[in-house]
C-alpha cells in the first residue's frame, strides 16, 4: 500500500494510522465503561448544584444509561472503525435496539419459544421475543403483564419492541432501525390481526447484546373467574405460529390494504369512533372485493380460457389490448351491488346475493352509510337505509364487512372488541 511512497510520505501515513487506532481504542474503552453496571460508570455519579442537576444522567442497573451521548443513543458501531488498517476489514456488524411503544403488544407464548426469530422481509434482522428480552440487560423496565394462563402459556403485555441486526455495515444498504421497526410492527399487526398493536415508536435506544439473568418469577395466582379482559386481548395475541409466519414472509412483503383498513376500522370501534369505524369498514369491504376480482381477471386474461370472451383489440394508437369486453362493461359501472353480485358471478361463478342475501342487503346499507358519511359527515337519525352512528350500528356494519372479507377469501380471523370476558370464559370458549 505504501511501497511506492517516499520515506517521509510513509512516515506521515503511519502517523495518521496510529492516531486512528488510538482513537478507536479510546472509543472502545468508553463503550466498555458504558456496559458496566450503572454504579460503576464515572458519568453516572451524582453531581451537586443547580446547574449540574440539569445535566444529571438518569442511569440505573435496570434501565441502562439514557444519557444524551452518542455512545448510548446511537447503535454501537465503533468496531467498524478498525477498517483495513492492518489488512483486516470488518464487513459485518452486530447491533441492537429497544423501541418504546405508546401501547402494549399482547403475547401468548410458552417458555419453549426461541429468544430470537428471523424477520423474513428484512434479511439480517431478528426480533427478540419477550423471553429473549428477559435474558438480556438492554434497558428493559419490565412487562405491563406477565402471567401464566391455566393452559400453561404465558400472557405477556409489553410496550417494548427489541430488534437485533447482524450483517453488512450500514453503508452497504440495510434499512435504518426506525424503518425496520415500522415494518415489523405492521407485519405483526397483520399476522395476529391485533388491531390495537401500536404502529409507531415514541423513543428508542441502542444497546449492547449480552447474556443476562434467567426468568425470575411469574404470577400463577388463579384469577380465571375474577379477571375481566377485553375480549380481543388473548384471541389476537402474538403466538409462536405468528412468529414462524413472520420468518417466512418474502422480502417484498407488504400488508394488504384491505386488511390494514379493516384493522383500522376495528380499532376505531374500540375507541368509540363510530363514524370512522363505519367509513373504514365500507372501504375495507369494497377494497377487498375489487382486489380479489382484479386478481382473478388478470389470471383469466393470461389463461384465455374458452369460458370467457377474451379478445385482442386495437387501441387508439394501434397497440393491441387483451380484454374481455363483457366484463369491461360490468366493471365500468360504479355500482357496489354489481361488485358483489354480477361481477363475481361472471368471474368466479359465485354471487354474494345468491349465496347470502341477508349479508348482501346489509352490504348495500353499509355502502349507503359510507356515501352519506363521505358527503355530509353524518347519517340521518332513524334512517332504515343506513347504519346508526352508535355502538350497535357500528357493530352491525363491522360484522357485515367481516363477512364480505371472508366471502372474498380473507378469513382473518378478524376479532371485533365487543366487550369484556372473564379469563375462565375465554379459556372455555377456546376449548
Amino acid at each position: 500500500m505504501l511501497g511506492g511512497a517516499s520515506r517521509a510520505s510513509r512516515a506521515g501515513w503511519l502517523t495518521v494510522l496510529r492516531a486512528v487506532l488510538a482513537e478507536a481504542r479510546r472509543s472502545e474503552g468508553r463503550v466498555r465503561r458504558y456496559e458496566q453496571p450503572a454504579e460503576q460508570r464515572p458519568h453516572c455519579r451524582r453531581r451537586e448544584g443547580k446547574a449540574a442537576s440539569l445535566t444529571r444522567m438518569n442511569c440505573s442497573s435496570n434501565a441502562g444509561c439514557l444519557a444524551p451521548s452518542p455512545i448510548v443513543c446511537v447503535p454501537l458501531l465503533l468496531r467498524a472503525l478498525y477498517a483495513d488498517v492492518s489488512g483486516r476489514r470488518m464487513s459485518k456488524v452486530e447491533m441492537g435496539w429497544n423501541f418504546q411503544l405508546p401501547g402494549p403488544i399482547e403475547w401468548r407464548i410458552d417458555e419453549k419459544i426461541r429468544a430470537e426469530v428471523d424477520v423474513g422481509p428484512l434479511p439480517g434482522w431478528k426480533l427478540v421475543t419477550p423471553l429473549g428480552m428477559l435474558k438480556a440487560p438492554i434497558g428493559h423496565l419490565g412487562f405491563d403483564v406477565l402471567r401464566r394462563l391455566p393452559s400453561g402459556e404465558l400472557w405477556i403485555s409489553d410496550r417494548v419492541l427489541a430488534l437485533r441486526f447482524h450483517g453488512a455495515a450500514p453503508e452497504q444498504g440495510h434499512p435504518p432501525a426506525m424503518l425496520a421497526a415500522a415494518k415489523v410492527l405492521q407485519a405483526m399487526r397483520y399476522l395476529a390481526r391485533q388491531f390495537a398493536l401500536p404502529d409507531q415508536v415514541i423513543a428508542y435506544s441502542g444497546h449492547a447484546l449480552q447474556a443476562g439473568p434467567p426468568i425470575q418469577q411469574i404470577s400463577t395466582e388463579d384469577c380465571s373467574e375474577t379477571l375481566m379482559l377485553r375480549d380481543y386481548f388473548l384471541s389476537t395475541a402474538v403466538t409462536a405460529e405468528h412468529l414462524e409466519q413472520l420468518a417466512s414472509l418474502p422480502p417484498d412483503f407488504v400488508v394488504p390494504a384491505p386488511a390494514a383498513v379493516m384493522l383500522d376500522a376495528l380499532h376505531a370501534h374500540v375507541a368509540q369512533d363510530f363514524r370512522k369505524a363505519l367509513l373504514y369498514a365500507a372501504i375495507a369491504a369494497e377494497a377487498m372485493a375489487s382486489t380479489r376480482l382484479d386478481v382473478e381477471y388478470k389470471r383469466i386474461l393470461r389463461a384465455r380460457g374458452d369460458r370467457f370472451r377474451v379478445v385482442d383489440l386495437a387501441g387508439a394508437k394501434g397497440a393491441l389490448a387483451t380484454k374481455d369486453p363483457i366484463y369491461d362493461c360490468l366493471r365500468k359501472s360504479d355500482n357496489f351491488g354489481r361488485l358483489l353480485h354480477e361481477r363475481p358471478l361472471y368471474l368466479l361463478g359465485r354471487s354474494l346475493r345468491v349465496e347470502d342475501e341477508p349479508t348482501y342487503t346489509r352490504a348495500i346499507k353499509l355502502y349507503a352509510t359510507r356515501s352519506k358519511l363521505a358527503h355530509t359527515g353524518t347519517v340521518p337519525p332513524s334512517n332504515q337505509a343506513t347504519f346508526e352512528l352508535s355502538e350497535d350500528g357500528a357493530r352491525e356494519g363491522l360484522r357485515t364487512a367481516i363477512k364480505i372479507m371472508e366471502w372474498f377469501g380473507d378469513a382473518g380471523p378478524y376479532v371485533a372488541g365487543w366487550g369484556f370476558v372473564s379469563l375462565g370464559d375465554w379459556m372455555n370458549r377456546r376449548a
